[in-house]
This record gives structure tokens, sequence and C-alpha cells, in this order.
């Protein structure tokens, strides 16, 4: 019987997902990664950040999202922001939420998702400016774990001016969650500057 002529099947690595986030630059006496280092697990991983474009696989370099970046930020000045108040989400998720020019950071992140982005946009989710402060995981044991968790977060960040943080929005940072856990910053976009 004659031999076919099968190619062998290559399967391709997964596609790095890549994302847009601001670290804030909370004062050191603020404690929040210190919260998030026993509450959140992806604290060892990257610090306390605000998504602007969440993480997407794609076959976008570093560079092209860059590049995309940097022609959206290029038009906006730095933004002044305040975060306070926490708040619950889904009773999984504790989120420390931007306050005062929240609209502001959605416009942003509205704009972001245009162009080579457009298609990325999770239209089923609304999007909220915050930074998440503890997840509880399956293991936790999500109902018995969630309300002292969100008890521990409101002592700690609560209402109140000594929980309140004004900052700027002053630059983006391209990341790259690599198929091996590992989060690289690629790349820092500023926002324009006169």
């Amino acid at each position: 019987m004659p031999r076919r002529n099968v190619r062998r099947l290559q399967l391709r690595p997964p596609l790095p997902r890549r994302g847009v986030v601001w670290f804030p630059p909370f004062p050191i006496a603020s404690n929040i990664e210190k919260f998030r280092a026993k509450h959140d697990p992806l604290a060892a991983q990257i610090p306390a950040h605000v998504h602007l474009v969440f993480p997407f696989p794609c076959n976008l370099s570093a560079v092209q999202l860059a590049s995309h970046t940097r022609r959206i930020v290029s038009k906006w000045p730095p933004l002044p922001v305040t975060f306070r108040d926490v708040e619950p989400l889904l009773d999984e998720f504790v989120l420390l939420m931007v306050r005062d020019r929240e609209e502001a950071v959605t416009a942003l992140h509205d704009e972001l998702y245009s162009g080579v982005l457009k298609n990325f946009l999770r239209k089923e989710m609304t999007y909220t400016p915050h930074i998440t402060l503890a997840r509880v995981t399956q293991q936790d044991g999500i109902r018995e774990a969630f309300q002292p968790l969100l008890d521990a977060a409101e002592t700690a960040f609560g209402r109140g001016r000594a929980s309140e943080w004004r900052l700027f929005v002053r630059e983006l940072n391209i990341l790259t969650w690599h198929p091996d856990g590992r989060i690289s910053i690629d790349a820092t976009v500023p926002l324009h500057t006169n």
C-alpha cells in the first residue's frame, strides 16, 4: 500500500495575554500592598493596579499594543483621581474604588478599546475603575470567607479622609501574562505632557 504524505501536526504555543494597566503610586504607609499580600492571590506577581485594557490572548506584539496606546494617550493630560470606598463584587472580590474622575478613567478605557482592540472589548461587562484588594478562591470556601474579608477591608480602607488617596494617572504600562504564569512590563507609555 502506498504511503500517504501526512504532515506532522505541530501544536502552536498558547498566545500570550496582553493588557494595559496603571500602577498608582500609593504612599508606602497606605498598607494597600500589605493587605493585598495577605488576601489577593496575584499580589506576589503584580503590584496594585487599575486595568484599562483587561488581559486578552492576542497576536499583537507588545510594541504594537504600545504604539496603539501611545496614539490614544498622546491626547490625554494627566488625570487626577481619588481612591476611596471598598465595594464587594460577586461575593468573591473586594475592590478599592476610583472616585472623583472615574468617568474620565472610563472614557480612557473606552478609547483604548478602539481600532485594533475594538474586538476585544467584553460588552457584557460594565467597566468600573478599581483596584482588587482581595479575592476569595474556591478552596477558601467563598460563603464563609467573604464577609470577614470584606469587613477587614472596610475596617482598613473604609470611609473617612484617612482612607482616601488623591493621585495622578501619568503613565500606562503594557503588560504580558506569559503562559508560564510570569507577568512582565513590556513598555511604559506617558500621557500627554505639555
